[in-house]
């Protein structure tokens, strides 16, 4: 990626080439990306399954009140697997707080952590969730980004970080891996 940020004395400037990759993560020069008028604007992801709507509604899958499902149930990730092998690469993994884990950590691999909570159709299209998320987790973890020569610009829509954190709590809902103290329903509406 291309330095966008560079510190002078105690401000931030930002130094703009339109013709190198947006920093949303494109490959597309920002001039034909995100770049509107005189600022950035990130458009949103496209969550809605490809038409036609197949008026199908899958009982394990947590978004059948859309009645857009597909005929097969798949094993969907609580948190993005792309993000579980990114915070798993050096194998140690930990993991707490589940009803089903025994111990306070328990290190598992991020196959673990999957269960058939969405149709096929559905996990596909909530997909572009789970490669956003990954990337924010590259830009918090950008090594030494105060001290580092990169000073990269990472651009991100924020209702896509949100509703990558409402998928995960769906997950965690509708599969049970909700540890509450209290009797609540966690159905998902």
């Amino acid at each position: 990626m291309v330095p966008f940020r560079i510190i002078v004395g105690s401000n931030v400037v930002f130094s703009i080439n339109l013709d190198s990759p947006c920093p949303c993560g494109s490959t597309l020069p920002s001039s034909d990306c995100c770049w509107i008028g005189s600022k950035f604007h990130k458009k949103s992801a496209k969550l809605t399954p490809k038409p036609p709507r197949t008026n199908h509604s899958l009982t394990r899958c947590y978004a059948s009140d859309l009645a857009d499902c597909s005929t097969k149930i798949s094993r969907e990730h609580f948190i993005s697997r792309s993000l579980l092998q990114f915070l798993n690469s050096n194998n140690n993994l930990l993991v707490s707080g589940f009803p089903w884990v025994d111990s306070e950590d328990k290190s598992l691999p991020p196959s673990a952590l999957a269960s058939k909570i969405l149709c096929d159709r559905h996990n596909s299209s909530l997909s572009p969730l789970d490669s956003i998320a990954v990337r924010i987790f590259n830009a918090f973890d950008e090594r030494g980004a105060a001290e580092s020569s990169q000073k990269l610009l990472y651009l991100f829509n924020g209702h896509d970080l949100e509703r990558w954190l409402l998928k995960i709590l769906c997950g965690f809902a509708y599969s049970g891996s909700l540890k509450l103290d209290f009797n609540r329903d966690t159905s998902i509406p």
